[in-house]
């Protein structure tokens, strides 16, 4: 079997679906009798995150034979040619390389199954809406009908994508994890001066970071610290530094930039408690990071995490200042060692749940089954 990931870029600040797809190949190519090879755009790619097990292509200059093409469905039919594509996993909408992608693979006759990961979310609809309603309808409507399957993190994202997929079967299936080992997780026997928030994920909007300050800044509780690390975009981490110094938190609330590797593992065993107070997720994979670490969650209903209430892991409340204040109140009631079992609760669930191994065979046997009922 050859399956090609196709991505709009690759790079290590790239965000969840990023990291997605780089796992997901190399656990899959793993398999015997499995080849996998990863399409995506060179200028936004860092062979980093793949093995070596991975074929990584991008197009040429020469692959455009015409200006505004961006050579994708020349790169995927040289490919096919070359050693036969068994099925094309797409991953992500709205940049026409992978709408180039996907109807070379449907004119080669490869099936498609289509990701989203969150793109057709509500909530991420409101950002750059006009772009987004352009690339509808230049292109993008008629890309909604090309998949065979389409793909979704969570039950919750599958209700969101049925409107827009009402004739294409659905699959669900979460992201994976490489859970920590016992001794790499948050050690709670070690005493600490202050209650620490850490925030981890790209600095967007829609992370709803300055109205959680807002809420932040108004509790009484000053022996807290709040730790936010995570890649710009947009510009929006000037915005929430500037907001940072007009509420007076520089002193509780740290910038901290991209992290990522040891030291980011590192935050995750130094938290108390993690934060994201997301208005849009389709899934949040650094939510599941997080309680592999050990440490209780505090999130939004935008995201598909209602077990974080349900299991007593942490806990989902509204996205709104009342909501995120009511979270707050609610966390930092709770004493060292409530907090220590959730977060032994979370890690438990989490290893139950999100193994890279296993979902990385069912991914395969769904493209087994794609290309036999083809």
């Amino acid at each position: 079997m050859h399956i090609l990931h196709i991505i709009g870029g690759m790079n290590i600040e790239g965000g969840g679906a990023c990291k997605y797809v780089a796992d997901l190949a190399n656990y899959q190519s793993e398999r015997d009798g499995v080849r996998v090879s990863v399409l995506t755009q060179a200028q936004y790619t860092s062979r980093k995150l793949l093995s070596d097990r991975v074929d990584l292509l991008s197009p040429q200059k020469s692959d455009r034979r015409f200006p505004y093409r961006s050579g994708f469905g020349n790169c995927l039919s040289r490919l096919h040619k070359e050693a036969p594509i068994s099925v094309v996993h797409v991953h992500g909408i709205w940049l026409p390389c992978l709408y180039e992608a996907q109807k070379e693979a449907k004119a080669l006759n490869i099936p498609i199954l289509l990701a989203p990961h969150g793109m057709l979310e509500p909530g991420a609809l409101t950002f750059s809406p006009v772009k987004k309603k352009l690339a509808m309808t230049l292109f993008q409507r008629r890309g909604l009908g090309l998949p065979d399957r389409v793909m979704a993190t969570a039950g919750q994202e599958a209700s969101n994508l049925q409107p827009y997929f009402p004739s294409i079967p659905f699959f669900e299936s979460p992201p994976g994890l490489d859970i920590p080992a016992d001794s790499e997780v948050r050690d709670w026997g070690q005493s600490t001066k202050s209650v620490r928030l850490l925030f981890l994920s790209r600095i967007h909007p829609k992370k709803n970071l300055i109205p959680f300050l807002e809420v932040f800044a108004k509790l009484e509780n000053t022996n807290c610290e709040l730790l936010i690390a995570g890649p710009d975009e947009k510009g929006h981490t000037a915005e929430v530094q500037c907001r940072i110094e007009e509420l007076g938190l520089q002193e509780r609330v740290k910038m901290l930039g991209p992290i990522f590797g040891e030291e980011k593992n590192e935050l995750f065993r130094s938290a108390s408690i993690f934060v994201l107070p997301s208005l849009s997720e389709n899934f949040g994979i650094v939510i599941a990071e997080a309680l592999s670490f050990g440490v209780p969650v505090l999130t939004t209903t935008a995201t598909p995490w209602r077990v974080l209430e349900d299991g007593k892991l942490g806990w989902w409340v509204e996205g709104s200042p009342e909501g995120l204040r009511d979270g707050l109140v609610r966390a930092f009631a709770c004493s060292p060692n409530e907090l220590e079992q959730m977060g032994k609760r979370g890690r438990a669930y989490v290893a139950k749940t999100f193994q890279w191994r296993a979902i990385a065979d069912e991914l395969i046997a769904l493209y087994s089954d794609m290309i036999r009922t083809r």
